[in-house]
């Protein structure tokens, strides 16, 4: 991949972290906590703010 297609990959990865956190859909914590390993700064920044809107959830608070 060029450098154009990392971004551009990086930022659909964020969307979809953004976008899990406000379904507030406790089935993604999975992809989330992945998400969290992400190459991309803002990606992990993303995922982890998702994790926090999810936080109350007690299958959230346990996976994190």
């Amino acid at each position: 991949m060029n450098r154009r297609q990392l971004q551009a990959a990086s930022e659909e990865a964020r969307k979809r972290a953004v976008g899990l956190g406000e379904a507030g859909d406790v089935n993604a914590i999975t992809e989330l906590i992945a998400l969290c390993w992400h190459p991309g700064p803002t990606v992990r920044r993303a995922a982890a703010s998702a994790l926090g809107k999810l936080t109350t959830s007690d299958a959230v608070r346990a996976a994190v």
